[in-house]
């Protein structure tokens, strides 16, 4: 079982924060599986602080994240294919979580652009990590804003394979002023972030990719946003990056 996911079911949800719950006050005993999945910061006994931790994986907002785990993975493709199949049923804050590309339905489109964004994400050396925005079409209309509260040094850059949109980096623990503000035209291929902390050995990134569609159903542009960790206290605010593309800026 995956940690947070007590009852099995391979869904992370309030029926397995209140099994944590129960299991604490000794209304339940889990099974060495359920135990182990409940255990969620590993110190091998089920107390409030995993309650606690699951409480924060609960409360995220992921687009992507079918199975509520605070993660995109491969799973989270699984999981949308067995909803759209009648395999399984999302509901709630995980069926928000499956409509990826933002139209209000949950289908192959969704699965297809998840597994866009999971090919997307690339972690390389020298405490790099680059994410292609491959959804974005050549002459979008782009426009961006990044910010940074981060101890360490970060530096965010908007490139493609000819052209670099913006590059700039920061270190203070000041969210003001902004990292990077602008605006441009994609004009060249493979779109892409790359966000460089040298000081840091694990970058935690939450990237979210969606089509912006109109009520009539076509798509007009495209909206990248991500948060991000450069150590482990797992808040998710040392840096925020969105980028926008409109096909037309009129």
């Amino acid at each position: 079982m995956a940690k947070g996911d007590i009852n099995g079911d391979r869904l992370i949800t309030n029926e397995d924060y209140i099994l944590i719950k129960n299991a604490i006050a000794k209304i339940v005993t889990l099974n060495d599986g359920a135990a182990e999945a409940a255990d969620m910061n590993g110190d091998n006994e089920i107390t409030i602080a995993d309650l606690e931790q699951l409480e924060k994986i609960l409360s995220l907002k992921i687009t992507g994240d079918a199975n509520g785990d605070g993660k995109i993975t491969q799973e989270d493709v699984t999981i949308i294919q067995q909803h759209i199949a009648g395999l399984l049923k999302l509901e709630g804050k995980l069926l928000e979580n499956a409509d990826v590309n933002n139209d209000g339905k949950v289908n192959m489109e969704d699965v297809v652009y998840l597994q866009k964004l999971l090919a997307s994400i690339i972690k390389i050396k020298n405490n790099k990590v680059t994410i292609r925005l491959d959804a974005f079409d050549k002459g979008e209309y782009l426009s961006w804003f990044v910010t940074t509260q981060a101890a360490f040094e970060v530096t965010v850059t908007l490139k493609d394979d000819s052209k670099t949109y913006f590059t700039g980096n920061k270190k203070t623990m000041d969210i003001a002023p902004p990292l990077a503000v602008g605006n441009d035209v994609y004009t060249g291929n493979n779109l892409r972030v790359e966000i460089s902390i040298p000081e840091s050995d694990d970058i935690k990134t939450l990237p979210t990719m969606s089509a912006i569609i109109t009520n009539t159903g076509k798509i007009v542009g495209h909206n990248f946003i991500c948060c991000g960790e450069d150590w482990n206290d797992a808040d998710y605010n040392d840096f925020y990056i969105n980028v926008v593309g409109w096909k037309s800026k009129n």
